[in-house]
């Protein structure tokens, strides 16, 4: 008697959950290079179909698997080559690859060597790097910003969460962040870590968190930092700010030099400030520096 049925033939969705079984009895086994062989071969089977689902969870089951047994190189390799296809076949960074990319993120190890570390710290300048449009300033996702300050924060990396603070879009935490920053350095200098914030976010042309970082942190703040001078600066350079008001900059600016000669860099940012909200030009240097400068801006013409 011959079956009338024909012969088995397995679907896309149970060929990829056999394969990633298989990947993870190998890694279960602690052999890694046989599972990390498997991927990227079929990544380079997968990438050139362009299917990106099927891609998106063998990578992101692999990377995540990896990850677990704290084997960062491998992990963050597979983690790249998702991002590698997104880029190659132009995905656009929605929700589901972002969340995607946060879910690799989120298992990588606490304590894992310097040279782990590199990996993990260009895995988050690549995904960064993917989410960067115009609409977030070319400066990436804010949801990813935000993931990534709250990492740095918890370790206490605080000048790396606060670079991903301010382009995210949480001042109340970016104000946690100050408060526990400041409560490390001295007491004397815990309205210039306030002041730097406010100025680096009116550099990126970000008023509105500007405010808000400037209201949350001051509730909780000590009063040597609510009657500081350089604070009551930063009160009217926000109000400033939000109005044409070019000569007021300026006066604010004279008025309160000695205040802001307490840290180099807020010339800079405030030069910035004044051309982005005032049209004003920085004065030229002068001497052997203006020299150079000149030569330099003919240069690159």
């Amino acid at each position: 008697v011959h079956s009338l049925a024909g012969p088995c033939i397995m679907s896309r969705k149970d060929r990829l959950r056999s394969v990633l079984a298989t990947i993870e009895e190998n890694v279960q086994k602690e052999d890694y290079y046989a599972a990390q062989q498997s991927l990227k071969g079929l990544f380079h089977r997968y990438n050139k179909k362009g299917s990106t689902k099927s891609l998106q969870t063998m990578l992101v089951n692999g990377a995540t698997l990896m990850l677990k047994h704290e084997r960062v190189p491998e992990g963050t390799e597979l983690a790249l080559l998702l991002l590698r296809h997104y880029n190659e076949q132009s995905v656009a960074p929605e929700s589901s690859h972002i969340e995607a990319l946060l879910a690799m993120f989120s298992v990588y190890p606490p304590c894992i060597s310097e040279i782990d570390q590199k990996h993990k710290r260009n895995f988050v300048k690549r995904a960064i790097d993917y989410t960067s449009l115009p609409e977030n300033n070319d400066q990436g996702s804010p949801l990813l910003h935000a993931t990534f300050g709250k990492h740095y924060s918890e370790l206490e990396e605080f000048a790396l969460a606060e670079q991903h603070f301010l382009r995210s879009d949480v001042p109340q935490e970016y104000a946690k962040l100050l408060h526990s920053w400041t409560s490390k350095g001295l007491e004397s200098e815990t309205d210039l870590f306030l002041a730097r914030a406010i100025l680096q976010y009116l550099c990126l042309s970000n008023i509105k968190d500007a405010v808000t970082l400037y209201d949350v942190y001051l509730k909780d703040a000590p009063e040597r930092v609510t009657s500081s001078p350089l604070t009551h600066f930063l009160q009217f350079l926000l109000e400033t700010v939000q109005h044409d008001a070019g000569p007021l900059f300026q006066m604010l600016r004279r008025r309160y030099e000695t205040s802001l000669s307490r840290d180099p860099s807020f010339n800079k940012y405030l030069e910035k400030i004044g051309n982005v909200y005032f049209g004003l030009t920085p004065p030229r240097a002068g001497g052997m520096a203006g020299m150079l400068s000149g030569l330099m801006s003919g240069f690159m013409k």
